[in-house]
């Protein structure tokens, strides 16, 4: 089946379409197909976004660089076209600390702005899915304002990601429940 019968038939049984690649062509074609969501735009591959309609998630031109996120955030705002922001969460010891710091960073730079936080270099490549990880993402993502959770569940480790992470959620706002964390939790699924 072709990519395009693919979304379409996605769509209309009233599914949302995520292309993540970092393949140009993959997510030209995927966004001319109708694809709601691309992962990863950035100012590598940012004008795929005059071809298509696609909701860009949009990411930093090289691992760690901030201002290249924010330069590329500027420019989709300048063209008030929706995005989400991803400055993409490290793995522990290659880089987790200084991801959160950039996850915060970004969240003062641009209080307003959507922010989307992929978990799957915690849960799928470090082999720590458990209910207690997932309530301390939760907890980063609910103090951050996180907009849009990405959850992993490929490998067989981390086959209850989904349920785990819906579980960290519901933890999240049982333990604070004066604060009414506004996090429309959007699952992008791989199976």
């Amino acid at each position: 089946m072709t990519v395009n019968k693919v979304i379409y038939k996605l769509k209309k049984s009233g599914h949302k379409v995520s292309i993540d690649s970092a393949n140009y062509e993959e997510l030209l074609r995927g966004g001319k197909c109708g694809a709601d969501y691309l992962l990863s735009i950035s100012e590598k591959n940012y004008d795929i976004l005059d071809s298509v309609d696609s909701i860009p998630v949009l990411i930093p031109s090289q691992p760690g660089d901030l201002k290249s996120l924010e330069r590329i955030i500027k420019k989709t705002q300048s063209m008030n076209r929706d995005f989400l922001a991803d400055p993409i969460l490290d793995p522990i010891h290659y880089g987790f600390v200084d991801s959160i710091v950039r996850y915060k960073k970004l969240r003062s730079m641009f209080p307003d702005i959507k922010i989307l936080m992929g978990i799957g270099n915690l849960t799928e490549l470090t082999d720590c899915d458990s209910v207690g990880v997932n309530t301390v993402l939760m907890g980063l993502v609910s103090e951050l304002s996180v907009s849009a959770v990405l959850v992993v569940q490929v490998s067989n480790h981390c086959k209850n990601s989904i349920k785990e992470t819906d579980q960290a959620l519901s933890l999240i706002h049982i333990s604070e429940p004066t604060r009414q964390a506004e996090i429309s939790y959007a699952v992008f699924c791989l199976k």
